[in-house]
């Protein structure tokens, strides 16, 4: 066999094992970047709308009692009017879905509106009979938003109860909004982190033939005298 023969296979051998490696090396730290990237935009995520909610549910139960200290003197005296206009008041609020005033009975005497299409109907589901029963602020998961109940006394006398509905769809898309923003940023980062692993690549492949033929050549001299002393 020629020593030329023999070096160009030590080049090809070394060549496709750097190939391999820095391959497989590329391809770990890849997928370890877009795992990272993955993980912190989930988690962002999920922190801010923890944080949306929890602050929506401090609003909430900042109008609940306002409103229920409000309502006492118009609940004595039964006075829909200054009842209707503390309601509506609340009710234009941002995030605020719906409202009720009701009795101690749980009849609604306001919802904000001014059609109050419910006027004197008893609100019996679960949500209703909890809110009655809740002896302080109660807050209650009700669909895609939250529910806070407070109720309205006077001393020992329970009066009715206010009720806060509060929306969480600005809570959903703020939470979007950051998973597509955060989604762009891994997608431009994977972007740069592909260039510099392909230059990174390049420059160990380089390197591998450089020092390939630096040891094949280093093997084909003592055989190449060899042979020439043979002849």
């Amino acid at each position: 066999m020629r020593p030329g023969s023999v070096a160009r296979r030590h080049v090809a051998a070394t060549v496709a094992v750097v190939a391999g490696v820095v391959v497989v090396l590329s391809a770990i730290a890849l997928a370890s970047f877009r795992a990272s990237i993955e993980s912190v935009s989930r988690l962002g995520a999920e922190d801010l709308g923890q944080g949306l909610s929890a602050e929506m549910q401090r609003r909430g139960e900042l109008l609940a009692r306002q409103l229920a200290r409000d309502v006492v003197d118009p609940l004595l005296r039964l006075d829909l009017t200054s009842i209707g206009a503390l309601a509506v008041t609340v009710r234009a609020q941002p995030d605020v879905s719906y409202l009720y005033v009701l009795d101690g009975e749980g009849r609604l005497l306001h919802d904000g509106t001014p059609e109050i299409e419910r006027f004197d109907q008893l609100l019996d589901g679960d949500l209703d009979r909890r809110s009655r029963q809740a002896a302080s602020v109660l807050v209650q998961r009700s669909g895609a938003g939250l529910d806070v109940a407070v109720p309205v006394t006077l001393g020992e006398q329970r009066l009715g109860t206010v009720r806060v509905g509060l929306s969480l769809h600005r809570v959903r898309r703020e939470q979007a909004a950051l998973r597509e923003r955060m989604a762009e940023l891994a997608r431009d980062g994977l972007r740069r982190a592909l260039g510099w692993v392909a230059l990174a690549a390049l420059g160990l492949l380089a390197a591998a033939v450089l020092a390939a033929n630096s040891l094949a050549r280093a093997l084909t001299r003592p055989l190449a005298r060899l042979a020439d002393h043979a002849r």
